[in-house]
C-alpha cells in the first residue's frame, strides 16, 4: 500500500505515513467503531477524548449499527471538517473485525467522503488493535476498501500508522 491508485482517472490516491493521527489535518477522518460503540478505546477513544464536544453521545444515539454503516459528524474543534465513523467490528464478545467488514467499512466511508466532495481524508489501519486483525490483514483490507471504492471526485487518502513496524507492515 505504499501507493494505491484507483482507475486510470486517478480517482483515489493513497499514501502511508507514520504520525499521531490527531496531528494530521484533513477534510475528513474515517474512524472504525463497533456496532454498539462505547467509543472508549483505540483511535476513536483518542478522537473523542481530544474533542470538547459530546461525540460519544451523538454516535451512541445511532446504535445499534449494522456492519458497514456510516455515521458522520462535524469535526468541531479537531483538525478535520468531518468525522466519519464506520462500523467495522461487531460488538459481541469474541467477535472481531474481519477483512470483509473492514473493506466494506472503508469503501462506505470513502463514498460518504466523496458525497461530501471532500478532497482529503486520513484513517488509521481500521481493524487492527481492538478489531483483532493483524496489522498486515487489516492493511490488506483497508487497501481493498480504497481500491474498490472507485469514488469521484479525486480523493487523497493518508493511512496513518503509529510506529515504524506498523508502517512497514502496511507498506508491504
Amino acid at each position: 500500500l505504499s501507493e494505491v491508485q484507483g482507475s486510470s482517472e486517478d480517482e483515489v490516491t493513497a499514501r502511508v505515513i507514520e504520525n499521531d493521527i490527531l496531528e494530521e489535518s484533513a477534510d475528513a477522518l474515517i474512524c472504525g467503531i463497533t456496532t454498539d460503540p462505547s467509543l472508549d478505546g483505540g483511535v476513536v477513544g483518542a478522537v473523542c477524548d481530544a474533542s470538547e464536544h459530546s461525540l460519544r453521545q451523538f454516535v451512541r444515539a445511532k446504535a445499534p449499527l449494522q456492519l458497514g454503516v456510516v455515521v458522520v459528524t462535524g469535526g468541531f474543534d479537531l483538525p478535520y471538517s468531518y468525522l466519519v465513523f464506520v462500523a467495522a467490528t461487531p460488538a459481541e464478545d469474541g467477535d472481531g473485525a474481519t477483512e470483509e467488514s473492514v473493506q466494506r467499512s472503508v469503501k462506505n466511508g470513502l463514498h460518504q467522503v466523496a458525497d461530501l466532495r471532500l478532497p482529503s481524508v486520513v484513517l488509521p489501519v481500521i481493524g487492527a488493535g481492538a478489531g483483532g486483525l493483524s496489522t498486515q490483514s487489516a492493511a490488506s483490507a483497508v487497501a481493498s476498501g480504497i481500491r474498490s471504492s472507485r469514488v469521484t471526485p479525486p480523493i487523497c487518502v493518508r493511512v496513518v500508522t503509529r510506529n515504524p513496524s506498523d508502517r512497514k507492515a502496511v507498506q508491504n
